[in-house]
């Protein structure tokens, strides 16, 4: 019999075309991708075919041509090993972005929420105030009219009890007006103030809102991808 000792038994990655390999580490990479969706590839080391092992495994190569195997025999997943080793470059996975992503979410639609209550209270601010000058012109009228009676009462001759009370009573009811009227002002004044905020309202609801639908929208991608 011809003697075989020195003869090197040949590697499974050695039965696979070149294609072959290539789809089996474009699929790895994608798998990586799926699992750790911000990963950095370009500081992880070169994926490939084990030159090293009998059973064609998938495994990154170090710069002085060691390898480090990156998933289970079984197919279940990644070795620790792996990923303990090139953590920083792979990211957070997928789950913990996810997880991290619902706080997120949950947070941005609380700030959100208050945004809009925001701009409720000052669209209603501006109901109130069209509201608040509707009974400043009414005070206005009837300052007026009280006034007219005043000057009315004033001119009479002679002097009696009942138009002298009647006096007293208009110049009072005068007063109240006008300092109803002062009062309503100021009120007008302060919300007109806050309505100026208004359309920086909406711009803020308009941004956070956007925002919100855009992270939504990554997390929903994530989900679907990592399934």
């Amino acid at each position: 019999m011809p003697d075989t000792s020195n003869d090197e038994t040949p590697l499974l990655g050695d039965f696979f075309s070149t294609k072959e390999k290539q789809n089996r580490v474009d699929r790895a990479i994608d798998f990586i991708k799926k699992r750790f969706p911000k990963a950095d590839f370009k500081k992880l080391p070169p994926i490939g075919i084990s030159k090293n092992s009998a059973q064609a495994d998938i495994v990154s190569f170090g710069p002085k041509g060691g390898e480090t195997k990156i998933f289970k025999n079984d197919g279940s997943g990644f070795l620790k090993s792996f990923t303990d080793k090139f953590s920083k470059s792979l990211g957070p996975s997928a789950e913990q972005i996810i997880t991290e992503d619902r706080e997120t979410i949950r947070e941005e639609r609380q700030r959100l929420e208050i945004s809009e209550k925001e701009l409720q209270e000052l669209k209603k601010n501006i109901s109130k105030t069209f509201k608040e000058l509707d009974e400043m012109e009414n005070l206005k009228k009837q300052k007026e009219k009280t006034q007219a009676r005043i000057d009315a009462l004033q001119e009479e001759h002679g002097s009696n009890l009942e138009r002298e009370a009647e006096l007293r009573r208009l110049k009072m009811l005068k007063k109240n007006h006008q300092t109803e009227y002062e009062n309503k002002t100021k009120e007008v004044a302060a919300l007109e103030k806050e309505a100026k905020n208004k359309q920086k309202a909406e711009e803020k609801v308009s941004r956070e809102r956007a925002k919100l639908d855009e992270m939504v929208k990554k997390r929903n991608l994530i989900e679907e991808t990592f399934r």
